[in-house]
């Protein structure tokens, strides 16, 4: 015995060993009887519903998504993306191979009591809405819900279906209660309409469960955090079962007898009426692969920083937050920061190109390091200056100080051996900024009061600043000469507009391309332009040759030179002793110092980074990097020059360390980003402990990116969200293929019956349906009975035999109604295409029945965002409806942009004369194509960002009336600038917005139209749109009220003979 216990001790460890237990992140449970299914590491797990060892379901590389069990609990239905699409799948709740059951986009939310799977899906929506379906697991036919905006729900034994209107908006925002706010409402087959339950609270209230004591519990933050409630299926009797105030419950569902709910990254159960919540404890037997440490072989995919030394010899790099140096030509690639963990950005090289800078948030806070360019010794912190968002490092060509800006819109200057750090002026422009050759002096940007920009120097011996430039214009890129004796700038001084007139198609405006010229601003007396024109008194000029810094002046600006270049668009000067670069429609040129100089085009559609001494061109062009002498001539040709070594580049990704510093940066970045500095009052130090705990316990980056979405969201405002980043993919990416109309199943000959076929608008082709192209010409009632040979019998729906054919010629066997087949080639369209052709034809068919309703008297137009392809849009639809006496400007559905003011301006202009030619043709008003009429805008729920501030300009300005419901309540913008070393972000409100009364606009709540007029559910899926009816008759009363025609023009004067003409003219 005494051998054999050692045995069994060691036999035990290395069980132990082989079974880690982890306690991992777990979301989307689901519960069963015994069972509880849920989300980690990206896959599906399996539980007892006391808790233990979890058994691991799925191992695919693709992502599965929201597991819901089958009534009977033998079956879970769940979303993937294995074949690059979304959609539903099913499988054994004891594991098995999953079966895919659609093809439309659909995600399970729930079963029926028979069997059927309760589904969401956008693909039957004319607008971005979801609905809800059941599909048949075994036949995986589809049937609607006939309701709009259904996202989550839930059915009783009679049919009465529980669902919430709306689905999660998507910024993470703790207690929102804006426009779009979910809300629970009923519905069962035969109802004239849905009815709604919890309207009577502003915010939230989803995931609605039926339970055996015939009430439904649901999540609702109407006490300030999200708990469990209940109510009668009447919407009475509200019960709150759950306290929490410090975090949220985020998902709940149950089978009736108990509830099974995620709180942080724990799983929780309840039963109702016997007991308190109980939390499982949860381990996961796993090898955790997606957080181990995994190997880098596409660093170029992630490269965010590059430098070129003076010596030319060596390229720092960034990628993935991790800092390298790598030879010209053939040498050592080196790795310098081998901290895991710690992000480095903005890197620089000394003067003696022995060691690089790099901003390093090594200790907690975006800091200069130091380190040498061989690896061998430690980075060196060389700054200690208070916590903010460094950016853009500029070294001192002495070595000495470092200049960048911050975030935060201040200018800083870093003494490298002192270690401090210095503000020498607030809120520059980042457009440039340039040290003197000696070092003494700094010239930047910096924007003025009447919002344009000069340029300022900045003397780093006596600490003070001059303006160099006037602020009449906007100036930009600042370069000093090598010798200092001058400064070179850009500035857009140049207005010669390409449209000569207001008269022509849609009243064009003053377009001005080409604005910009590049011009010298001389810093001593008596110095000679190096671009002058020869002439006997002018010496040749061969270079800008050095001289000390005695005599600089700031005061010669009216000695202003322009260079001899046309005017165009012109960044990036950079300057050494020979030549001033530039960058031109997206080429790099240079102009030699000397008369006569021609401009060079040294590299055509590459980037390049110009070296401290001015010496070498860092080329980045195709995937490769290259090293050129800057004095290269025209056309460098980069297959003769140095190119970088990279051939061997990779390294390893520690995971979890990555994590926690994109958790720990994302909090930085917020914190630096955010709108308001003081963070709304919000300990945001306290939020960042309260969640850090959490990061340990992550499996996957979709896992890290819902940690930071909690995170985030104390802070309550939109526009704040998570996304992106290393996720992970499933092995394939099948693009779907799609043709534009809607088909059924014939039970006949079990081919696909083609009920509808989208319209757009007949005169933009280009919209138009695959079905209507003339050599196809199908119609409703034909029959396809193959695709490319295949029975359509054979397949579950259409959309199956179309993968991976969008773009593709496809042969169908088509019979028609009268019975005769044929053969018919067609290129399917891709479903992103087919969803932007359901949206053409909600947007024609509300502009026919605006048309039809009010006889021609009412214009429309609709605006989906406010991006440059609106404006587009708007263009062309506006235009031609400005003799309408009527105008809905229809944004709902707008997720934002930037182009209000554009819109408004547009809507002001107002006719305050006619033109009258002699002949019969309608008189034309001044201002060209102004609208008089009246007008209305149309919001809804879904109505965001920038689309809610032209409603609410559109009000404050007094153009008109809104109609609809109030809107999502986003107005503090964003750039999404802060990006993470993975190439995710988490997006910061960065900019308010208040009125002319000094309030805060719109933000939380939402913007509240004038007349409130709700699009209900059922009424809306059967084609009622009361919002569009609502616009219709406040416009035609607005009509009949004050009809608003051009003026008749007056008699023509008569003159009097020997008097002229009357003054003022009359008959």
């Amino acid at each position: 015995m005494r051998k054999i216990i050692p045995l069994l001790v060691v036999l035990a460890t290395l069980a132990t060993i082989s079974e880690a237990q982890v306690n991992g992140y777990y979301r989307q449970p689901d519960i069963h009887g015994e069972n509880v299914v849920f989300n980690s590491e990206g896959d599906l797990w399996l539980v007892a519903s006391t808790g233990g060892r979890a058994q691991r379901l799925t191992s695919h590389a693709g992502q599965e998504y929201g597991p819901t069990i089958s009534p009977d609990g033998k079956t879970i239905a769940f979303s993937a993306s294995y074949e690059g699409a979304r959609d539903t799948y099913v499988m054994p709740i004891g594991g098995g191979s999953p079966r895919r059951i659609s093809w439309i986009g659909a995600s399970p939310v729930g079963w029926t009591a028979d069997g059927k799977i309760i589904a969401r899906t956008s693909r039957f929506a004319g607008v971005p809405d979801t609905r809800l379906v059941l599909i048949d697991v075994q036949s995986g036919d589809v049937e609607q819900i006939p309701l709009s905006q259904a996202a989550e729900g839930a059915v009783t034994e009679d049919g009465t279906l529980y669902f919430a209107r709306m689905g999660r908006q998507g910024s993470n925002s703790r207690f929102y209660k804006g426009g779009t706010s979910q809300k629970l409402w009923k519905f069962k087959s035969g109802d004239e309409e849905a009815t709604p339950l919890t309207t009577d609270y502003p915010g939230g209230s989803r995931q609605p469960v039926i339970m055996n004591d015939g009430l439904v519990y649901f999540l609702s933050d109407r006490q300030g955090a999200m708990n469990i409630w209940s109510m009668d299926q009447d919407g009475g009797s509200l019960r709150q079962h759950t306290t929490l105030t410090d975090w949220d419950i985020q998902e709940l569902a149950g089978d009736g007898e108990s509830l099974v709910y995620r709180l942080g990254a724990d799983l929780w159960t309840f039963a109702p009426g016997s007991g308190n919540p109980r939390k499982l404890d949860i381990w996961l037997v796993t090898d955790s692969e997606r957080s181990l440490v995994d190997w880098e072989t596409e660093p170029w995919n992630y490269m965010s920083d590059t430098a070129v030394s003076d010596d030319g010899k060596t390229v720092a790099l960034v990628s993935r937050g991790e800092l390298f140096t790598a030879p010209v030509g053939p040498g050592r690639l080196v790795h310098v920061s081998r901290d895991s963990g710690v992000r480095y950005r903005n890197v620089l090289f000394t003067a003696d190109s022995t060691h690089v800078f790099g901003l390093s948030d090594k200790s907690g806070e975006l800091e200069w390091w130091r380190a040498p360019i061989n690896g061998v010794g430690s980075a060196e912190q060389i700054s200690d200056g208070p916590g903010m968002l460094r950016l853009d490092g500029t070294p001192s060509p002495d070595g000495k100080y470092i200049l960048h800006s911050s975030r935060d819109n201040g200018l800083w200057l870093v003494d490298i051996e002192g270690r401090s750090t210095e503000l020498i002026a607030s809120d520059p422009i980042r457009t440039g900024r340039a040290w003197s050759p000696d070092s003494r002096y700094v010239a930047f940007t910096k924007g003025t009061p009447n919002l344009m920009a000069a340029i300022f120097v900045y003397d780093t011996q006596t600490g003070t600043t001059e303006q160099l430039t006037s602020d009449r214009f906007m100036d930009s890129y600042p370069v000093f000469s090598a010798n200092g004796s001058w400064l070179y700038f850009v500035s857009t001084r140049t207005w010669n507009s390409s449209v000569g007139s207001p008269w022509g198609e849609r009243a064009p405006q003053p377009h001005f391309e080409d604005r910009a010229k590049i011009y010298a601003v001389p810093l001593r007396a008596e110095v000679t332009f190096p671009f002058a024109e020869p002439n006997e008194l002018v010496a040749e000029i061969t270079g800008d040759t050095a001289a000390d810094s005695s005599g600089i002046r700031w005061d010669l600006g009216h000695l202003l030179r322009e260079l001899p270049l046309p005017a165009g668009s012109y960044s990036s000067l950079m300057t050494n002793e020979k030549r001033l670069f530039y960058r031109t429609s997206g080429n790099l040129m240079a102009l030699d110092f000397k008369q006569d100089a021609k401009a060079i085009r040294v590299l055509e559609g590459a980037s390049a980074q110009l070296s401290g001494n001015g010496k070498h061109l860092l080329v980045r062009k195709d995937s490769k990097l290259y090293v050129i002498s800057a004095g290269s001539g025209k056309d460098a040709k980069l297959e003769e020059s140095k190119e970088v070594a990279l051939s061997d580049w990779k390294f390893s990704v520690n995971k979890r360390d990555e994590w926690r510093q994109i958790y720990n940066d994302a909090w930085r970045l917020h914190r630096d980003y955010f709108w308001d500095p003081n963070m709304l009052g919000v300990d945001w130090e306290a939020m960042r402990d309260k969640y850090a705990p959490l990061v340990d316990r992550l499996g996957s980056r979709e896992a890290l990116a819902d940690l930071q979405g909690m995170l985030v969201s104390e802070l309550s405002l939109l526009h704040s969200n998570a996304r992106g980043g290393d996720t992970q993919q499933g092995d394939d990416s099948v693009s779907p293929g799609a043709l534009g109309g809607v088909f059924v199943r014939d039970p006949d000959t079990g081919g696909f019956k083609l009920e509808h076929i989208y319209v757009a608008d007949p005169d933009l082709p280009g919209q138009w349906s695959p079905l209507v192209h003339p050599d196809v010409q199908m119609a409703k009632g034909d029959i396809i009975l193959s695709v490319n040979g295949v029975p359509t019998s054979t397949a579950v729906s259409i959309e199956q035999l179309l993968m991976d054919q969008a773009g593709k010629q496809v042969f169908l066997t088509v019979r028609n109604v009268g019975g005769s087949t044929r053969d018919v080639v067609l290129t399917p369209m891709t479903s992103r295409a087919e969803r932007n052709l359901r949206y053409h034809e909600w947007e024609h068919t509300r502009r026919l029945q605006t048309d039809e309703k009010s006889n021609g008297e009412i214009g429309y137009v609709h605006l989906r965002a406010m991006g440059r392809a609106d404006i587009g849009q708007w263009t062309r639809e506006f235009y031609s409806q400005t003799n309408r006496q009527g105008l809905i400007i229809d944004v709902r559905h707008n997720n934002g942009g930037n182009i209000d003011s554009w819109v408004l301006s547009q809507l002001l202009r107002r006719a305050w004369a006619y033109f009258k030619e002699r002949s019969d043709v309608p008189a034309a008003p001044n201002m060209q194509y102004s609208f008089s009429g009246h007008m209305v805008v149309l919001v809804d729920e879904r109505t965001a960002s920038d689309g809610e501030a032209f409603a609410d300009g559109f009000r404050r300005l007094g153009l008109g009336k809104a109609i609809g419901v109030r809107t999502w309540g986003g107005e503090v913008w964003l750039s999404s600038s802060n990006r993470q070393v993975d190439g995710g972000v988490v997006r910061a409100s960065e900019t308010g917005v208040y009125g002319l009364d000094g309030t805060w606009l719109i933000e939380g709540w939402g913007f509240v139209p004038d007349i409130e007029v709700d699009n209900l559910p059922h009424a809306t899926f059967n084609g009622q749109d009361a919002q569009l009816e609502a616009a219709i008759a406040h416009l035609e009363e607005l009509i009949r009220v004050d009809p608003r025609t051009a003026p008749a023009p007056p008699a023509y004067p008569v003159l009097i003979p020997g008097a002229g003409f009357p003054t003022p003219w009359k008959n």
